[in-house]
């Protein structure tokens, strides 16, 4: 059997996918919360209603989330500005 360029490809990535997967399973476990990933049929997720999260509840409306908010949302990080561009326009109509 000869593996081509693209199945080599493909093969690498599926191990890669693999390891990543494997590791954060590993440590999701060793942090006590391996019950958080779900994965069945190829298909994996974190299952977020296992979670406590406050920007999660800021957008469900809860009211102590609401008022906690002081119209900053991860500023450090530069991916996370769509995220803090929306909070701002929910929350204090554009402007902060």
């Amino acid at each position: 059997m000869t593996l081509t360029l693209s199945g080599a490809i493909r093969a690498t990535g599926i191990t890669a996918i693999d390891t990543v997967i494997r590791a954060m399973r590993s440590t999701l476990e060793e942090a006590g919360v391996g019950d958080l990933f779900f994965m069945k049929h190829g298909s994996m997720r974190i299952l977020l209603e296992k979670i406590s999260c406050d920007v999660y509840r800021l957008f469900r409306g809860d009211p102590e989330a609401v008022n906690s908010y002081r119209g900053e949302y991860m500023s450090v990080y530069s991916w996370a500005s769509i995220t803090e561009g929306c909070l701002a326009w929910k929350f204090f109509d554009g402007e902060l």
